[in-house]
């Protein structure tokens, strides 16, 4: 096996003023999202690589986590939408009121502040078709909200099932699957039950010795990736069940595989790109991509690795983002920074 490459770094946005916690783009549009402990969401278009707006003065801590709202093609509601978690234990909604052909930037209003959490909210995050919102905090719970037509939230479901601080929630992108990973080292799979609008859990995935930072769904829905305090990046993948079984109240997921192990601390952050490879960044200041083995769909290999991708600094976030025929990966580290990534 040839030695992995390095990534080229084509962007470099500054304007944060202490650590970016984490960074995310829009499904459709060239906007990217960036949140600091500084207080601030700060969203750059892509294309310019202008900073189009700083959003301030809703959140009293640091913005933890962000992200943007997919459109609602079928009802023709194609607002520009972000969600902001924070550690004062609120999330914020904000509308975009301009669109980017205009040379203006237009202006951001908070439309909706939601409450509930007891602590640090740590992370937010969309269902694919927009109706529902997860949010999960320090306090242990995950919180599913329902997004309505009228930007009215109403609290479906409080699912305190961990032990410990929350640190990540992520939706399938094909189902009605949410998965929450935390600092008691499992991840935890829930469903929206239809007969009662509540969400149960199906599946508590064990295997990881530390806390689990990360977890996200391939763009299929069918694998889970993690990464944890273990420094290990696992795998899952549901067994299927006997179809005669009618009322399914729990789910078999099994890990399958583990990925070459290149960081040597913490792995903060995972990704799918959607060409299937995986993404990983971490406070060993390393990026890694992973693809998988030609001629063996069941192995992964190094693709590229980055070290010192910020300097001496963390790298707390890592994401993909299309354009045009490329993929471009982003990151954000303990030095404020976000940068962008191509693979040479």
């Amino acid at each position: 096996m040839s030695s992995p490459k390095s990534l080229k770094l084509e962007h470099t946005f500054q304007g944060h003023t202490a650590r970016a916690w984490h960074v995310t783009p829009h499904p459709t549009l060239p906007l990217l999202s960036s949140c600091s402990s500084d207080l601030t969401t700060r969203v750059w278009n892509t294309t310019t690589g202008r900073c189009i707006a700083t959003l301030r003065g809703q959140h009293k801590r640091s913005v933890r986590c962000s992200a943007f709202r997919p459109p609602r093609t079928r009802s023709g509601d194609e607002r520009v939408v972000l969600a902001t978690a924070s550690f004062d234990g609120t999330i914020g909604i904000w509308e975009y009121e301009n669109n980017l052909e205009d040379s203006q930037d237009g202006e951001w209003d908070c439309i909706a502040t939601l409450e509930g959490h007891e602590n640090e909210v740590k992370s937010v995050v969309w269902s694919a078709d927009s109706t529902f919102l997860a949010t999960c905090s320090r306090d242990k719970s995950v919180w599913i909200w329902e997004s309505e037509d009228d930007d009215e939230f109403e609290c479906l479901s409080v699912l305190q099932e961990h032990s410990q601080d929350v640190k990540c929630v992520a939706f399938s992108p094909r189902e009605s699957l949410l998965a929450s990973a935390s600092y008691d080292h499992t991840i935890i799979l829930y469903r929206d039950s239809p007969s009662d609008d509540d969400w149960t859990p199906v599946a508590t995935l064990k295997g990881h010795e530390g806390t689990v930072w990360g977890v996200v769904f391939a763009l299929d829905g069918r694998v889970l990736a993690s990464s944890s305090d273990d420094c290990s990046v696992r795998l899952w993948q549901k067994k299927e069940k006997d179809e005669s079984k009618i009322i399914r109240t729990d789910e078999d997921w099994e890990e399958v595989a583990q990925l070459p192990q290149v960081h040597t601390r913490s792995i903060y952050s995972v990704a799918f790109s959607p060409s299937g490879r995986i993404a990983t960044a971490g406070g060993d200041g390393i990026i890694a991509v992973y693809k998988k083995k030609e001629g063996d769909a069941e192995s992964w290999e190094v693709e590229y690795v980055q070290t010192e991708a910020h300097g001496v600094q963390e790298v707390n976030c890592v994401t993909w983002q299309v354009q045009g025929n490329k993929e471009v990966l982003w990151t954000a580290g303990d030095d404020g920074e976000v940068r962008g990534w191509t693979m040479p």
